[in-house]
């Protein structure tokens, strides 16, 4: 009797240490902002795109990497490549503009480690191919991820609509669209590579798997100290 006391008083210890380190994870959270100069154009014009970052909420070590994959349509936008990206306050990026299954990864480091502000990161610069089409069409930023030293964690997709008009038919509208979807990474450190896979990073549970581990791991917490006590009385 005396054993299964210690085991379970053990278990009921792990468990609150467990949970602790959880809710820690849970809580980590940053904001990576896009923001278009423009989402009226014509065939020719150009669009800059600022990236900013906001609401960093990731402990201690802070942020200096951040990953993501641009996706746009090549009918309509010119080819971007790393001359495009206009890198601000210290942040640096590498860019697979290679075709292939990695294209349009990229990655954005800092030398500066511990990165608590917000601040702005830089700009991509987009061209309206001569011969594009009247219509919509999207930039995305997919896969958006960052960490804190040892934890991945992810931001939600950007999406940013843009009109192209036929000249002369409509006017131009400046706007600054900065609408979301969902979500998912990253890197440790500022090394910089050219071929940027998933595969090759460490991976952390999604924030509701997380959510849901915790809410099953208080239950059995609960049912162990009742029966701890059931025990005790007997």
């Amino acid at each position: 009797m005396k054993k299964e006391k210690k085991v379970l008083m053990v278990l009921g210890v792990i468990l609150i240490i467990a949970l602790a380190v959880t809710q820690i994870v849970y809580a980590l959270s940053w904001k990576f902002n896009v923001t278009a100069d423009k989402t009226s154009v014509k065939a020719g014009d150009e669009i800059a795109v600022l990236m900013q970052i906001s609401e960093i909420n990731m402990g201690e070590l802070g942020i200096n990497a951040i990953e993501a994959v641009l996706d746009y349509d090549e009918s309509v936008f010119e080819t971007v490549d790393r001359s495009d990206f206009k890198m601000q306050n210290n942040w640096t990026m590498t860019y697979n503009q290679e075709a292939g299954p990695k294209n349009g990864n990229f990655l954005i480091s800092n030398l500066i480690s511990g990165i608590k502000d917000g601040q702005t990161v830089g700009k991509i610069i987009f061209k309206i191919r001569e011969d594009a089409k009247p219509g919509t069409t999207k930039i995305k930023f997919k896969n958006i991820k960052s960490n804190d030293g040892k934890n991945l964690v992810n931001e939600s997709d950007k999406v940013i609509t843009i009109t192209i008009y036929e000249d002369g038919k409509i006017e131009p509208t400046e706007n600054t669209n900065n609408s979301s979807n969902k979500g998912s990474i990253i890197v440790s450190g500022n090394t910089q590579k050219e071929n940027l896979s998933p595969s090759d990073l460490p991976q952390t549970g999604d924030n509701k798997v997380v959510f849901v581990i915790a809410m099953l791991g208080i239950v059995v917490a609960t049912v162990l100290v009742i029966r701890y006590k059931n025990i005790h009385i007997d």
